[in-house]
């Protein structure tokens, strides 16, 4: 048994559920990915921030957050509609701790995001 992640235009999404009716387990998870635009073969998000790294634009997204506790599962949610996949979480939760925009104590399943000063 496998699990696949694809990425597919607006317009196909029916096209493809259609094809995938009958064969799949489960229903799919189906997201929007803000901004995406493909370049050369490959897919990049231009929002929240255009052209920045990727905990540039979470860190863009957990403004709404500030001084609020959110789980891992929102984290990853917040990463993968960045553009990011869901298991860059630990990278982008390092640089996220590193730039004092959240706090995670090792082992804990919450996170943390700290008020922003004027």
């Amino acid at each position: 048994m496998f699990s696949i992640t694809v990425l597919v235009e607006d317009k196909q999404l029916p096209k493809l559920l259609w094809l995938l009716d009958g064969v799949i387990l489960d229903e799919p998870k189906i997201r929007p990915v803000r901004g995406a635009t493909v370049t050369r073969g490959r897919v990049k998000s231009s929002q929240p921030v255009p052209g920045a790294s990727l905990p540039e634009q979470v860190a863009a997204q957990l403004q709404a957050f500030q001084g609020q506790t959110i789980s891992g599962n929102a984290l990853r949610d917040i990463i993968e509609q960045s553009g990011g996949k869901r298991d860059s979480s630990p990278y982008v939760l390092g640089a996220l701790k590193k730039a004092k925009i959240v706090s995670h104590k090792k082992g804990a399943r919450t996170i943390t995001v700290l008020k922003r000063k004027a």
